[in-house]
């Protein structure tokens, strides 16, 4: 899974990450199960590691949040950076077993690689062809973090406690897993089909995944005047549309925004924007959310930028004040967009 921008979820996210990895073990270990144990214990070493390695670019949070916004799933979710993580984690396990360096490099590989795929599934977006391709991929079938998803990969751990068949229980976690993959991509499908009629009329369609609730199916629509409707399709039930946000007033503060290295830096990572303003003690705070991550009727995280007035023609009279990243979670907002007049009236 992926961990989400707000940081919330990062438990269930390194979890999970391990949980996948233990099943690749797994795997192996069925496959070989007469296998030295010096080679196991370098095998489980390498798989629970590689699978985690590729999250090691959350340091950069402690340096600001800006960096992690720009280089979180980039060098370290890339094709050339899971194979020099998986060089490193070989030479690093042939204290426990010299004789199998290309098992363990095949190990780290893979587990590496799985950890990248299932990033790519969540809706966040992964760079794994950087630097030659900077494009962020995502398919959107999974949510940034999924307990269901957790659950199927954790399963064959907890059979093989209670003492069942490893190779029966590396099957079932599989199908299990798979299943869950197939409702998502089913549900994708049919909020699709739902809509192609809209589709031929030129308007965009983006399939969210839900946390939970597998009969739901959130959307985001992209109307030919350029306003977003938010709704949900369930297995039982049409489309229904819970909010319009207009985009076409957001222009100005998205400029506003810009001034700062952290809008710069969210907007470049935003695929739906959803703008609103507030006013504050010290001027009027500019919000911006992706509304990709939309859970219901809630925003979980966002950006903020605090405006004021100022006497310089050349700033558009608006001075940026501070800016921030909220990890707060927000209702959707009954009147979104900003323009440059709704601003200044505010500040008056």
């Amino acid at each position: 899974m992926c961990r989400s921008p707000s940081g919330k979820g990062r438990i269930m996210d390194n979890v999970t990450h391990a949980a996948l990895g233990f099943g690749v073990y797994a795997i192996w270990l069925s496959a070989d199960q007469n296998a030295p144990l010096s080679l196991q214990h370098a095998v489980l070493g390498v798989s629970l590691m590689a699978s985690e390695c590729p999250d090691v670019d959350v340091v950069t949070r402690l340096v600001s949040r800006t960096l992690f916004l720009r280089t979180h799933r980039t060098a370290t979710h890339s094709m050339a950076g899971i194979a020099l993580m998986a060089v490193f984690l070989t030479w690093v396990w042939r204290f426990a077993d010299s004789g199998h360096d290309g098992l363990l490099f095949t190990i780290a590989l893979v587990n590496a690689g799985v950890h990248v795929l299932t990033d790519v599934l969540t809706p966040y977006g992964t760079a794994c062809l950087w630097p030659f391709v900077k494009r962020r991929f995502a398919l959107d079938v999974l949510f940034v973090y999924d307990p269901i998803f957790l659950c199927s990969t954790a399963l064959g751990l907890l059979l093989w406690m209670s003492g069942e068949s490893l190779k029966s229980d590396v099957h079932i976690a599989t199908l299990c897993t798979l299943l869950w993959l197939a409702v998502r991509v089913a549900n994708r499908w049919k909020v699709r089909h739902h809509f192609r009629r809209h589709a031929r009329l030129g308007k965009h369609l983006l399939a969210c995944p839900p946390a939970l609730a597998p009969w739901r199916q959130p959307f985001v629509l992209l109307l030919e005047n350029k306003d977003l409707q938010f709704g949900e399709v369930s297995w039982w039930s049409p489309p229904r549309v819970f909010a319009t946000f207009r985009t076409q007033p957001q222009t100005d503060g998205m400029d506003i925004l810009t001034r700062s290295d952290l809008g710069r830096s969210f907007l470049q990572l935003c695929r739906v924007p959803v703008a609103w303003s507030e006013p504050t003690r010290t001027g009027v705070r500019l919000c911006l959310a992706d509304g990709v991550f939309r859970t219901g009727f809630k925003l979980p995280f966002y950006i903020w930028a605090t405006v004021r007035t100022c006497e310089q023609e050349d700033e558009g009279n608006l001075q940026l004040v501070e800016d921030g990243l909220s990890y707060h979670a927000v209702s959707t907002p009954l009147h979104p967009g900003f323009s440059l007049e709704e601003i200044q009236k505010r500040l008056l």
